[in-house]
């Protein structure tokens, strides 16, 4: 029985920048899919293309504040 098998090597831990990072990409992925649910939506009720393009342009936005 040896000890040194039994011990996990320490978890590496994320920097701050890495997870700040990470968060950013899952809201920009939630914005953009929330902006074509709505623009289909939207375009399902009758909206026009204008109405489509402006929410499919939004999660751009929405990603330059994360940076």
């Amino acid at each position: 029985m040896s000890a040194g098998r039994d011990r996990r090597p320490a978890p590496r831990r994320r920097g701050p920048r890495k997870v700040t990072a990470a968060l950013a990409v899952v809201l920009a992925v939630l914005a953009f899919a929330a902006g074509v649910l709505g623009g289909m939506a939207l375009a399902g009720r009758g909206g026009d293309d204008r109405v489509t393009t402006l929410t499919r342009s939004v999660p751009v936005v929405t990603v330059t504040p994360g940076r």
